[in-house]
């Protein structure tokens, strides 16, 4: 499951302070190990896309809220 925005920041936070480039997290998708740093990167702009996913949704013409 996703985590929400909030439990994302707290990873975000809590890995202050480790070596991010040693500690290594198995992917949840493939069968891949990634660094801490890569996986946080990764988090990071997965989160991005989705952002922007989301705003070109609302600016459809017809999209509530969105554009005219």
């Amino acid at each position: 499951t996703a985590l929400p925005v909030r439990s994302g920041l707290d990873l975000v936070l809590s890995a202050d302070g480790l070596d991010l480039r040693a500690i290594r997290v198995r992917s949840s998708f493939l069968p891949v190990w990634f660094s801490l740093g890569a996986y946080l990167d990764a988090l990071g702009q997965h989160a991005l896309r989705h952002t922007a996913q989301a705003e070109r949704v609302r600016q459809q013409p017809g999209f509530p809220g969105g554009a005219a």
